[in-house]
């Protein structure tokens, strides 16, 4: 079920404005769109922030597995590996709201 999105920019959440801010869209004329139009939009972001979520995980898990070392402990002379623990390149690929999110 599609749940109808505020027609007021300032009753939006902090991850919709930012989200509308990653797509350069202003949130008082996201608010003017159609509802169609709008749950379009927020699906879009349901979607990106679940492949996000699964991306991170799966960078988490490799990560996680890979900085192993033969005798099960963590190999910490892994230069590729950054100091949070995550793939620099995966990282980098994260929008930068994510990319602070996943390392606070």
């Amino acid at each position: 079920e599609r749940r109808m999105v505020s027609r007021d920019a300032s009753a939006l959440t902090k991850s919709t404005t930012a989200f509308l801010e990653e797509l350069e869209m202003d949130a008082d004329d996201f608010v003017a769109f159609p509802d169609e139009v709008k749950n379009d939009i927020m699906e879009e972001k349901r979607r990106t922030k679940a492949t996000t979520e699964a991306a991170s995980s799966d960078a988490s898990t490799t990560n996680n597995a890979a900085n192993k070392g033969i005798d099960g402990h963590d190999d910490d002379d892994d230069e590729d590996k950054s100091k949070s623990g995550y793939d620099p390149e995966t990282l980098a690929s994260l929008p930068e709201d994510v990319r602070k999110e996943v390392l606070d």
